[in-house]
Parts: structure tokens; C-alpha cells; sequence
């Protein structure tokens, strides 16, 4: 469940960087075109919003890491299905990548804001 849970949450983490971006743009626009709009309640909402997400990310990966050896031990997993420990095993180090690539995007974007 939590691998599940853990990809959820990324699918809205990439969704709020989506409307993150596009609401970049819409500034970058309006400088252009000398129009001044005040987005900065936008920015901080959504910066907002990616730090929680990021944070559910991080916890997620923190549990599987205290729960999958131990889920290795119970040979069946309770269902007569084996795990196959290696694949889920790299599963979680492509989490942790995942993550580490959450946690750039939501700090150049927090340094970005205080530009």
C-alpha cells in the first residue's frame, strides 16, 4: 500500500509543480507585456502545497525503508505470492531518487521566491 500511496502522491506533487510552472509563466507574460498582476498569494500557496507534498514523499519513503526488510523475512507475503526482493528493493532506490529530485525542485524553487 504504501508503494502505492507513495506514487499517488507524486502524481500530485508533478501536478502542483505543473500549475507551479504555468503560473510562472503567467508572470513572466504579464512583465512582458508591463502588466502587473500580483501572484505572490499563488506562489506562496502552491510553494506551500510542493513542501507538504514533498514532506508526504519523504515520510513514505521512510516507511518503506523500516518496513521492507522485515517484509522480506515473511517468505509469502500472506497471499502464497513471493516477493521478489531484488525488484522491490531497486523499487525503493528509484523512490529515493524520486525524492531527492522532489527536494531540488522544491528548494530552487523556495530560493527562486525570494528573488
Amino acid at each position: 500500500k504504501e508503494f502505492i500511496d507513495f506514487f499517488e502522491v507524486l502524481h500530485s506533487f508533478v501536478k502542483k509543480a505543473s500549475e507551479y510552472a504555468d503560473a510562472m509563466e503567467i508572470e513572466t507574460q504579464s512583465l512582458r507585456t508591463g502588466t502587473v498582476i500580483d501572484s505572490s498569494d499563488v506562489f506562496d500557496t502552491l510553494a506551500s502545497s510542493l513542501g507538504d507534498l514533498k514532506d508526504s514523499l519523504k515520510s513514505k519513503v521512510s516507511t518503506l525503508e523500516k518496513e521492507l526488510p522485515s517484509a522480506f523475512l515473511e517468505p509469502n507475503f500472506g497471499f502464497a505470492i513471493k516477493l521478489d526482493a531484488p525488484s522491490l528493493s531497486g523499487l525503493l532506490t528509484e523512490m529515493k531518487a524520486c525524492l531527492v529530485q522532489a527536494e531540488t525542485l522544491v528548494f530552487a524553487l523556495s530560493e527562486i521566491g525570494d528573488q
